[in-house]
């Protein structure tokens, strides 16, 4: 009776300890599969444009070649499509979901805890834009000058009815309308966002020079993640992107959409 229980309870801890290395091995396989990343759009003419179903972009393309350098150089990563969604989409996704990359996210108070601040990307300028002189640099300077182009129901005719600009205002349904109406001088000034303003001119809409005031605010836009990225990817992302700065790719494509007046 005691060899019968004894070998009973010997069988009984080689089952155990063959199904805690089949766990194991599940595990170790588990955490060696790559993981899958993903870059979130959302369209702010000219960082990121969609038309006839298509989009581009400075930041669209910026996004390409980071997944595509991302992908080459780190066999455990695998870099899905980039996708261009409605902001509010794409702010729940990053939030909720993790694996989750953007390239346009401003730093706040409220924002700092909830992601990945891996790397500045590029400054946000917004300005008054005319085609004569003298140069708009101040709220001040515009209060003045005419008729001021800005686009309709956005962050930036709030801010100038907060400043106390209202009958003045010629609120528009694009960066486009506004280009035309600055070149016709249908409007003296446009508030605007200056890379905004500089791929509208490239396109054809504007034909004399810009003029652009001194940015009248000013902030960065970030590549973050989702926050609960570990340190160590975090940390090649920022490399790869840092390295695209440096040899140049980032400026190139830059170039490809902004002159400089």
């Amino acid at each position: 009776m005691y060899q019968l229980l004894k070998t009973a309870f010997y069988k009984l801890i080689r089952i155990s300890l063959a199904g805690v290395l089949m766990l194991c091995a599940q595990f170790a396989k588990a955490d060696d599969s790559p993981q899958h990343l993903q870059i979130l759009m959302t369209e702010i003419p000219p960082l990121i444009i969609t038309e006839n179903g298509k989009s581009s972009g400075f930041l669209f393309d910026v996004a390409h070649e980071l997944a595509k350098e991302l992908n080459v150089n780190n066999p455990g990563l695998i870099m899905d499509e980039p996708k261009v969604l409605p902001w509010n989409r794409a702010y729940r996704d990053i939030t909720n979901e993790p694996g989750k990359l953007m390239l346009q996210m401003s730093r706040t108070e409220e924002r700092e805890p909830l992601f990945n601040w891996i790397a500045p990307v590029t400054e946000i300028e917004i300005a008054f834009v005319t085609l004569k002189e003298p140069r708009i640099n101040s709220l001040e300077e515009a209060r003045d000058v005419g008729l001021i182009g800005v686009y309709g129901n956005s962050r930036l005719e709030a801010f100038l009815r907060e400043k106390g600009f209202s009958s003045n205002l010629f609120p528009t349904s694009d960066s486009e309308q506004s280009a035309k109406l600055l070149d016709r001088n249908r409007i003296q000034a446009w508030y605007a966002i200056t890379d905004e303003a500089r791929w509208e001119k490239s396109k054809g809409f504007i034909f004399r020079p810009l003029i652009i005031g001194e940015p009248i605010v000013k902030f960065t836009l970030w590549l973050i993640s989702s926050a609960t990225l570990s340190t160590e990817v975090s940390d090649e992302v920022k490399r790869t992107y840092q390295s695209m700065q440096q040899d140049g790719t980032v400026d190139r494509i830059r170039n490809q959409y902004f002159s400089t007046n």
